[in-house]
């Protein structure tokens, strides 16, 4: 691990802190010379219960034998920088994690999904069930099958910036047993230290982005036309967005319903109100899954729903969308 990765290292003779959420294998360097004085100012630097294990690297040198090397020899690990291996110029693997599955497609530079003998690089691992043991150590193992996946190909893994308190805060009182039995166990927090970490030795780039809509673009936009179920439709909208791709509402969508859209819906490139709106539209008239590979089926419904019902347009604040199309997603 170089002094850049490094969350605390000693340079010019200064102490240099930094704790972001992610746990490390090095929390502490020090030069051969002063080096136990250095590793004490770092230590006291930590906080009180230091989540990660401290691993103590020496910078020793062969014409200063020292009592520490012999101790820092039987004692401890040394950690070697690993090379990155990953590139998004060879497509991005996206993780879905839902309430019951976690869903892995391999997308190569272009955006489409890749194919293997004909066959889409797909995986889907369910959510582990058991005591905190088995749920990590079954985490463990999904976590190196992701990994080797990404080392065969060479690419970056991309997965939901998720707030976990957030989600905890809107999920308390749903009533969903898979949510409430994700959140309760910490899934999601073991799952992305574990993917983390073991990706930094393996040479693999982790890249976070935004869980902004991804079911129901995946759904509307990739289910029916590469014939993926809904988790693996989102996980492609995951690497696609790692990819710097944006998500246009498809244009069948923005002529059939060209009464209920707002001109500026054409130019949502996956954030704005347009999606929000195909999102509450996909609620409120119970539009299953499954209705989706029929897009034009669902399109008239839609169509002659709205017309029937002529919903007030959504209210606005400051040139943004706030009512109805701020949304759910779909469950």
């Amino acid at each position: 691990m170089s002094n850049a990765q490094c969350p605390i290292f000693k340079e010019n003779h200064k102490v240099i802190s930094h704790f972001p959420n992610i746990a490390y294998n090095a929390v502490a360097i020090a030069a051969s010379r002063g080096g136990l004085k250095a590793i004490g100012k770092i230590l006291s630097a930590l906080p009180v219960n230091f989540p990660a294990a401290i691993v103590v690297v020496q910078h020793l040198c062969s014409k200063y034998p020292s009592y520490t090397a012999q101790i820092l020899a039987r004692h401890t690990s040394y950690v070697q920088d690993v090379p990155r291996i990953s590139s998004l110029q060879n497509g991005c693997i996206g993780i879905d994690l839902n309430a019951e599955t976690i869903d892995i497609i391999y997308v190569k530079r272009d955006g489409n999904p890749a194919r293997t003998s004909g066959k889409q690089i797909i995986l889907s691992f369910p959510i582990p069930t058991g005591t905190t043991g088995q749920n990590q150590a079954a985490l463990r193992d999904i976590v190196c099958e992701i990994v080797k996946l990404a080392s065969i190909y060479q690419c970056p893994i991309a997965c939901e910036n998720l707030d976990f308190s957030l989600k905890k805060a809107q999920l308390r009182h749903s009533g969903s047993k898979h949510y409430n039995r994700m959140l309760s166990s910490f899934i999601y927090d073991k799952f992305r230290s574990f993917l983390v970490v073991r990706a930094e030795k393996s040479g693999i780039e982790v890249k976070f982005v935004s869980p902004y809509m991804t079911s129901v673009i995946g759904m509307v936009k990739y289910m029916a036309k590469y014939g993926l179920n809904s988790a693996s439709a989102a996980a492609m909208v995951i690497a696609r967005r790692a990819l710097g791709f944006k998500e246009y509402i498809p244009h069948l969508w923005l002529k059939t319903l060209s009464p209920f859209f707002e001109p500026e819906d054409s130019k949502d490139g996956g954030f704005g109100g347009g999606w929000g709106k195909i999102s509450y539209w996909l609620k409120i008239y119970s539009i299953r899954r499954p209705r989706l590979f029929q897009p034009d089926t669902v399109l008239r419904f839609l169509l002659d729903s709205l017309t029937v019902a002529s919903p007030k347009k959504p209210r606005r604040r400051r040139g943004k969308v706030t009512a109805i199309s701020t949304s759910v997603e779909t469950a």
